[in-house]
């Protein structure tokens, strides 16, 4: 099997997308920073979010490599993913997510938790396969945007939270990189989705934002 380090993987926390079977039998995908220790994956979901308790149930899941970063935007902003985004796990009882360009199918080895909010599972693989990929130019309009997503989702948890002040650096840094995609890549998807994505944010300003005063730098430039 593939060695994980030649993949990119290491202590530090590598992008990706981690899609498991809800309780139901439904698809779900999330993105999650994953990590490698002792040869082992390692993830951290939060307590709340149906990755942990599909984890935890099926003690599974399919982690999804790319660097596609509208595929991030997709899998955090769409309620619902089409089913032929997915398809059927090799070895292990997870879907799939056949747009990426890797992937790693893993069994849990062990659960434990790391806070009130948070547990970390450990992972081992079981199979790796990819296809073939054309080599693409570098844009600096992918990186913006997958930062933005990644911000995106914590400045949530941080306005429901009433951790303004946490929020509102975040959306600053949201606001750098909308300007950076408009100028790199005007009337592109980068741009579509960087809009998309601030239009959510204004809203969930509004409904978590504190009820006299706006939040410093809520409502981003469109």
């Amino acid at each position: 099997m593939v060695n994980l380090r030649s993949l990119g993987f290491f202590r530090g926390i590598a992008e990706c997308i981690v899609s498991t079977y809800n309780l139901d039998g439904s698809f779900n995908a999330a993105p999650m920073g994953v990590s490698l220790s002792n040869d082992n994956l390692i993830v951290r979901p939060f307590k709340a979010t149906r990755t942990y308790r599909n984890l935890k149930h099926y003690g599974c899941c399919v982690i999804n490599v790319s660097d596609r970063a509208e595929l991030f935007y997709l899998t955090v902003f769409k309620d619902s993913l089409p089913k032929e985004w997915f398809d059927k796990g090799k070895k292990v009882n997870a879907p799939r997510l056949v747009l990426a360009d890797l992937w790693i199918e893993a069994e849990v080895k062990s659960l434990d938790s790391i806070s009130q909010d948070r547990a970390q599972f450990a992972l081992e693989a079981k199979e790796i396969y990819f296809k073939l990929k054309k080599p693409k130019v570098y844009k600096r309009s992918n990186h913006a945007l997958m930062e933005s997503v990644i911000h995106a989702t914590r400045i949530k948890l941080y306005l429901k939270k009433k951790e303004y002040n946490k929020a509102n650096g975040l959306i600053n840094l949201v606001n750098h990189y909308y300007s950076l995609v408009k100028r790199v890549a005007p009337d592109s998807k980068h741009e579509r989705l960087m809009k998309e994505l601030i239009k959510s944010i204004d809203k969930w300003s509004k409904i978590y934002g504190p009820s006299k005063e706006p939040i410093l730098n809520s409502s981003l430039e469109l």
